[in-house]
């Protein structure tokens, strides 16, 4: 069996990414893939028997790419507080950079064409962000309500934040970032 070219499945899933900002995941199929991708339809059935096998592959290929460098400055030596900044400020220069990267995890994580693999790997992934928010509580520091509801908090901050940069064409600034993780801790502190 012909070893299997890492090349394809980027350009595979660098289209699968423009095309659901075009069309939404609903419009995406194997032919408007492959026409994309500049592959044959039997090149994109080697590697791939469905779109909803394209959209987990590229799905869990961004959430572990994102947590590395989300992750990247989280110190288990570190307090409360440096952590969060750090993973705050990670996120936020993600998000903000890479906005098409970003639709297509929130367009998959509203549909049902997620995996089971896809789903423990969400739940991997926001593993130290829950224990860091559990350390927050045991210091005092974090209000004491389910951690899935202060994700969700934090994540539509950032994600309101930056819309409303994009849409006054404002330049993001690392001011802009600490003004931001500041009033988001604000409001999950006790």
């Amino acid at each position: 069996m012909k070893p299997r070219d890492p090349q394809k499945i980027d350009r595979i899933h660098q289209a699968t990414l423009a095309l659901v900002s075009e069309i939404g995941l609903a419009g995406l199929t194997m032919s408007k893939i492959g026409k994309a991708a500049k592959v044959g339809m039997g090149t994109i059935y080697t590697y791939f028997e469905s779109k909803e096998e394209i959209i987990n592959s590229l799905y869990q290929s961004l959430k572990r790419k994102h947590a590395e460098e989300i992750y990247i400055n989280f110190d288990k030596a570190q307090s409360f507080s440096p952590n969060f900044y750090a993973i705050f400020h990670a996120f936020f220069q993600n998000c903000y950079h890479r906005e098409a990267e970003y639709f297509f995890l929130e367009q998959c994580r509203a549909s049902p064409l997620l995996s089971l693999d896809s789903i423990v790997l969400e739940e991997v992934v926001f593993a130290k962000m829950n224990t860091l928010l559990d350390e927050g509580k045991a210091e005092k520091i974090v209000k004491n309500i389910d951690n899935n509801l202060l994700i969700g908090y934090l994540m539509g901050g950032i994600q309101g934040f930056i819309t409303q940069l994009r849409r006054t064409d404002a330049k993001l600034t690392q001011t802009h970032i600490e003004a931001a993780s500041a009033l988001c801790l604000d409001a999950i502190k006790i």
